[in-house]
């Protein structure tokens, strides 16, 4: 036997025995807290569910499937996606020019190697005018057999029919021909407005990006006809009278 005076100090498994508790009752801590955690988390996310539901909103996939089909020769999507098949491939002049149109200081004196996109691209503009007569819009979308949403449209052929709507509009507003500019800015607009239909955050974003172009094509044809058309008139009149004197 050991005597009392060799017992060791602390006595043999002192640390080991509280170690173990003190990791049971922590395990044991955590699992309530993520247990608590987890009932919380799915009670708000159902209430703001509930909330959304209540307020006649659609979140389920199958909330944002089609419930009306429209006809192919109604629909904007339809026509949309007519443009983004007639998109005519540029050349490398082509697109070099097609860049340039976006620096308004340089572009203007360029119209001329603009022209030939603009000539190729005809049929595309023809078919983009058809999604501002047709008012119905179906992305024909279903959430069965789909296990992660759903496919993302064409969005860079969409991104590059805005861009040449809105290089269409400067190029025929720069021509005097305002009428077609403003055409072709209501169907880069029309665009975005489709693209806001669908219901993925990425679209979203192109859709802000395409009415951004927009934007800024009102904004400079804005500008030149609000300071630089009627200083031009001025000058034009100045002219006339010193002709005429």
């Amino acid at each position: 036997m050991i005597s009392p005076d060799d017992q060791p100090i602390p006595p043999r498994f002192w640390w080991l025995k509280r170690i173990t508790i003190g990791s049971i009752l922590l395990i044991v801590a955590l699992a309530g807290l993520r247990w608590w955690w987890g009932y919380e988390a799915h009670r708000r996310l159902q209430a703001e569910i509930d909330r959304i539901i209540a307020a006649g909103e659609p979140i389920y996939p199958e909330d944002f499937d089609s419930k009306n089909t429209v006809p192919d020769d109604q629909n904007a999507v339809t026509a949309l996606d007519d443009a983004v098949a007639a998109l005519a491939t540029l050349s490398d002049e082509e697109e070099k020019a097609f860049a340039r149109t976006f620096d308004g200081k340089r572009w203007i004196s360029r119209l001329n190697e603009v022209a030939p996109a603009i000539d190729n691209n005809r049929m595309t503009f023809e078919k983009l005018l058809k999604t501002l007569t047709r008012k119905d819009a179906d992305w024909k979308m279903s959430s069965r057999g789909r296990t992660v949403g759903w496919a993302f449209p064409g969005l860079s052929g969409y991104r590059e029919v805005c861009k040449l709507a809105r290089t269409y509009a400067l190029y025929s507003h720069y021509r005097s021909d305002d009428f077609t500019a403003i055409q072709s800015l209501r169907s880069a607009h029309r665009v975005a407005d489709l693209l806001y239909r669908y219901p993925t955050a990425i679209t979203q974003l192109v859709g802000w990006a395409n009415d951004g172009l927009v934007c800024d094509a009102i904004q400079e044809i804005s500008f030149l006809i609000l300071y630089v058309a009627p200083v031009a008139n001025v000058l034009r009149t100045l002219a006339l009278q010193s002709c005429c004197s």
